[in-house]
């Protein structure tokens, strides 16, 4: 599952993970479901902690690292703040669900690191001088010529999927998220889970939970190709222009938003 990096000795992983969307009338009422779960067919769930999670993405003027399939973020969980770099194989690759992750603890040091790792692949930012650790995480980038290219907030509900039939080995995370997208045009909020593989047996089963949890849920859940950041820019493109006005019920999407999202 993991690898080091060759550039700056960064630690990096194998993410995998599979979307479903909750397309229910009620999603609140989905969501308590889905975390009443205490197994999905012959695998346990454990809970984990809830978290309170507020990502920033941001990009170049010139969007260098979306051209080449790079994501930048910044987490804040809680009082910590995590810098991530996530680098996608692309769409019409056979492995286009899995992604090469490095996340790190904010500090300059971090930063520096995903710095040199970015011009190893092409992108070089320049690091202003005089960095201090007490300047704003948003400025500092701001300085390095980065814009935020998406704001939102998740609440977050974790389980655990255990080999219940052999180790109790931690197979995959079920993840069930509201998440909240701040845009100029709005505020818009859905729910999603996601399947991320632990293991390398998790890579093998999170195809099966998700056809479990499809079969289960009948209606109410929809397979999705897309994470949150992309989901997030196909919604924003709409709402710019106005074509999601009657697919909004309040900050909610409603039901049959979803298939002009995903041709968006």
């Amino acid at each position: 599952m993991r690898a080091i990096s060759d550039i700056s000795g960064v630690e990096s992983k194998s993410e995998l993970e599979l979307i479903l969307l909750i397309v229910s009338t009620e999603p609140e009422a989905t969501v308590a479901k889905l975390t009443r779960l205490e197994s999905i067919g012959p695998y346990k769930l454990l809970a984990e902690r809830s978290l309170s999670l507020h990502d920033m993405y941001l990009d170049t003027t010139s969007h260098a690292l979306g051209k080449k399939r790079i994501n930048l973020r910044i987490r804040g969980v809680g009082d910590s703040y995590w810098i991530t770099m996530k680098t996608s194989p692309g769409l019409f690759s056979r492995r286009r669900h899995e992604r090469r992750e490095v996340e790190i603890p904010w500090s300059l040091d971090s930063l520096r690191k995903i710095v040199a790792e970015l011009a190893g692949k092409g992108i070089h930012l320049g690091l202003p001088e005089n960095l201090d650790e007490t300047a704003s995480r948003l400025d500092i980038m701001k300085r390095m010529g980065l814009s935020i290219l998406q704001d939102r907030a998740s609440e977050r509900v974790s389980r655990n999927v255990v080999d219940s039939a052999g180790s109790g080995e931690i197979l995959a995370e079920l993840e069930v998220d509201s998440v909240l997208y701040h845009f100029a045009a709005g505020d818009v909020r859905l729910f999603e889970v996601e399947l991320e593989a632990k293991s390398r047996k998790g890579k093998d089963i999170i195809g099966e939970l998700s056809r479990q949890l499809l079969s289960d849920f009948g209606l109410t859940l929809r397979g999705w190709r897309f994470g949150k950041l992309v989901t997030g820019e196909k919604i924003e493109r709409l709402l710019t222009r106005g074509s999601l006005n009657s697919f909004m019920k309040g900050n909610r999407l409603k039901t049959e938003a979803f298939a002009s999202i995903e041709r968006a």
